[in-house]
């Protein structure tokens, strides 16, 4: 396997990486965009909150493969006390992925080039936001799809992280859009859920930041938009949930759409 970094002169060190070494005929596999980002320093997720400018990945597949969406990690928040914003970011390292489905007309000995551009504004220590961008490439060759790549981990690491559609996790969740104007989310979990103390946090798609409003019960946290929000909301929560009793808690990360009012 043959993966080719930025070559230019960047803050941030791209580089594109694969869950397999080799491929095989109709087997799907994943690649990704790695960002190395430096100490005190973050880029942008998809919807960059208040300031910055959204990470944007591109790939493109030999003929006869196809390509997914690709998928974002749950980002950080960070705040400008300052200037009374927040975005939503990475810090240190991750990992932007796809899931490709190739061609069932490989054979082995086949060698195949994924390439991928990347681009993103860092932002750094000192206040400095710079835009960066980098062609990146991997060349793979097909043969036995048991070898994996000593990458595979940090994929499932990233997809951990990926946000679930809120009708395919176990856990039973309402998310409901309350008010008047409408800019509160009330979100309920049944028992024998409940939530943890710590907060969540709620990434929208689009504007900016919003704040916990209450914790009603440990059944039931409302959070309200810092900005009026007269377009349909939709966006990733992180929650931190555990069963009623058990001292032991759990992340979940929930992704939903337009919730329906009350």
């Amino acid at each position: 396997v043959l993966s080719a970094a930025s070559t230019a002169e960047t803050n941030v060190r791209a580089q594109l990486v694969a869950d397999h070494d080799v491929i095989s005929p109709g087997k799907p596999f994943r690649v990704g965009v790695q960002f190395r980002i430096p100490p005190r320093a973050h880029i942008y997720w998809h919807n960059p909150g208040d300031t910055g400018l959204p990470t944007s990945v591109e790939f493109t597949v030999p003929d006869g493969f196809t390509v997914s969406d690709v998928q974002w990690p749950f980002p950080s928040s960070f705040r400008d006390d300052i200037l009374k914003e927040t975005s939503f970011g990475y810090e240190f390292e991750v990992l932007l992925f796809a899931t490709v489905q190739p061609s069932n007309e490989i054979q082995e000995g086949d060698t195949f080039t994924i390439h991928a551009n990347a681009a993103w504004l860092v932002c750094l220590e000192d206040g400095a936001c710079i835009p960066e961008d980098a062609k990146v490439d991997l060349a793979l060759a097909a043969g036995d799809p048991s070898i994996s790549s000593k990458r595979a981990h940090a994929f499932d690491r990233s997809a951990d992280r990926v946000p679930i559609d809120i009708s395919d996790i176990d856990v039973p969740l309402r998310v409901t859009r309350v008010g008047d104007p409408s800019q509160t989310l009330r979100v309920a979990i049944d028992a024998p859920w409940e939530f943890d103390p710590e907060a969540p946090l709620f990434v929208p798609d689009n504007g900016g930041s919003w704040t916990l409003a209450s914790v009603s019960t440990s059944h039931e946290i409302e959070l309200s938009a810092t900005k009026t929000i007269d377009a349909p909301i939709s966006g990733a929560l992180t929650l931190y949930i555990r069963r009623t009793g058990d001292s032991e808690r759990k992340v979940i990360y929930v992704r939903f759409g337009e919730p329906k009012g009350d």
